[in-house]
């Protein structure tokens, strides 16, 4: 150890000394001390001497990296046949050169997005990330968790290094109880259903199957003026109730309640989607709310797929909302779900209940949904052993086809339904080896998926669910590099009656996952009546 203490050069043994930082004697090999040494060195930080910083910085990126170099010679021989030692070096590379890029972009000071210009794998190779880390399951996995593949193609990985490392650290260093946290039923029922009932008896008033069509502006173009709503459907008497119950619990169901509407027969017998922009089913009536009659400000909420068609007078009266359409991407997404008759352990998978996102692409997240099945309506001798559910990034059609070609949905849906036929029988037995006939077969057993008894072989895959993500308020909003500073802030919409409300704002986590949604939509509330002052994780610095 005293021969590596020796390296140290003597500005840096200067610094340490000033900072009364002691070269103890260690047990630890090699040069694993320095790391101890550049975390007395961070602990020493100063809020008003930043002169002293910048030495210290200079410190650290020392030590780190001398760490770094000594740790990869030590185990290059064996990275190749040795897991355990792959795994670890890949750990310490790109802990290393996570350390090393903040510190020299100046990230530590400037907060996440300054580096947001950059790929994610573009920046770890900048800062001398090694070709296996940058290619490891460790940074594929964070590319996939946020669907990080431009045009949904898995050959076009895009995402922003700011923006992707400020969403891990947290994840990893500040979550609450789990780095993730599995429903208890759908997400319409635990996080909607409560808030539509709160809402509701706080006299919030609702009006269901109405279309957005365009928000108009004002002469001055400062403010919204008109809103144009297509009505789509007739409730019957009263108001529309939405939920239905479930083993106790209210939930949402998948397609209207026929039965309340006058339509309802029509809309029914004609498997009318009132959700799809692709839909055939005409407005019977078209209404316009007027500003200060109707409404007096505006907090819209819909997704940024839907924007460019909805909003062409602000795009076309505001640079900032044309650049935000234009540079902030979003992508279909694709859906699976099996109910299986085997448990995970009769399927062969040999770990606890996962959620794990490095599978194979197309569908390469995967979450075992198992605890949901007590949730469910199942007669015991059909009732499943699991649930898996999947997704993944589904590859954008080269022209978005126009909403009159009513056929599309289809098309799209029957995509992903193939995709997830090829990618079952070419991936699946990988993480369930005991889904297949026998043991020396790649073919799938289709009696273990729950369907009919009469229903024999694949053809029992279409009683399971898969969905085409593909409406225009369904995509899911890319995080690409360079994105970043062409987002709006909620409350910066340069409208003065309009508040902005998603993930796809400039919320502090710029990324689409719920808790950035609730941010933004925090966000909105505070510029509307200044509550609330202060929004948790909202700054980096």
């Amino acid at each position: 150890e005293d021969q590596e203490f020796e390296q140290i050069p003597n500005w840096l043994a200067s610094l340490l000394k000033e900072r009364k930082i002691e070269l103890e004697n260690s047990s630890l090999p090699g040069k694993i001390p320095f790391l101890h040494i550049a975390y007395k060195l961070a602990q020493a930080y100063s809020t008003s001497h930043q002169g002293h910083n910048s030495l210290q910085n200079k410190g650290i990126l020392w030590l780190v990296n001398e760490f770094k170099q000594w740790m990869f010679q030590s185990v290059e021989p064996l990275l190749e046949n040795h897991h355990k030692f792959r795994r670890n070096w890949i750990l310490a590379d790109l802990a290393c050169t996570t350390i090393t890029g903040l510190i020299s972009d100046q990230v530590i000071t400037e907060g996440f997005n300054v580096i947001d210009e950059y790929d994610l794998r573009e920046w770890l190779l900048k800062h001398g990330a090694s070709e296996m880390t940058v290619n490891s399951a460790l940074v594929r996995g964070v590319y996939n968790l946020v669907f990080g593949y431009q045009k949904g193609n898995i050959n076009l990985p895009n995402l922003a290094a700011g923006t992707a490392l400020r969403s891990t650290l947290r994840l990893a260093f500040n979550y609450k109880g789990a780095i993730f946290w599995k429903m208890q039923a759908g997400m319409g029922d635990i996080i909607f259903t409560p808030l539509y009932e709160v809402l509701k008896q706080r006299g919030v008033k609702f009006k269901f199957f109405h279309r957005v069509q365009h928000l108009g502006l004002s002469e001055d173009k400062k403010r919204i003026a008109t809103i144009k709503i297509a009505r789509q459907a007739t409730v019957k008497q009263g108001e529309y109730q939405p939920l239905i119950n479930v083993k106790g619990l209210s939930c949402w169901p998948s397609s209207p309640l026929y039965e309340q509407l006058v339509e309802g027969e029509a809309l029914l017998a004609n498997n009318i989607n009132l959700e799809s922009t692709w839909t055939k089913w005409p407005a019977l009536e078209e209404l316009t709310l007027e500003e200060g009659e109707d409404f007096d400000t505006v907090i819209l909420g819909i997704s940024l797929g839907a924007l460019k068609y909805i909003c062409s007078e602000l795009i076309d009266n505001q640079k900032q909302w044309q650049e935000m359409v234009e540079q902030v991407k979003t992508i279909p997404t694709s859906a699976l779900q099996l109910w299986l008759k085997p448990s995970l352990e009769e399927l062969g998978w040999p770990m606890p209940s996962p959620l794990m996102d490095v599978c194979v692409h197309p569908l390469n997240t995967w979450a075992d949904m198992s605890h949901l099945i007590q949730q469910e309506s199942w007669s015991e001798p059909n009732s499943p052993g699991s649930i898996a559910y999947f997704c993944g990034p589904l590859e954008e059609v080269e022209t978005m086809p126009g909403f009159e070609e009513q056929q599309f949905p289809t098309q799209q849906s029957f995509q992903v339904k193939y995709d997830a036929l090829q990618w079952s029988k070419q991936a699946i037995s990988t993480m369930w080896p005991k889904i297949v006939g026998s043991q020396n077969s790649v073919e799938i057993d289709w009696r273990k998926l729950i369907a009919p008894e009469e229903v024999n072989g694949a053809a029992k895959f279409n009683f399971q669910y898969w969905r085409a993500n593909i409406e225009l308020s369904d995509r899911y909003v890319l995080s690409v590099k360079g994105s970043t500073k062409y987002r709006l802030k909620a409350d910066e919409s340069g409208f003065n009656n309009l508040y902005l409300a998603g993930d796809w704002t400039l919320n502090g986590l710029n990324i689409g996952c719920l808790e950035a949604a609730v941010m933004s939509g925090m966000q909105t509330a505070r510029g509307i009546c200044g509550f609330p002052q202060q929004i948790a994780g909202e700054f980096d610095v």
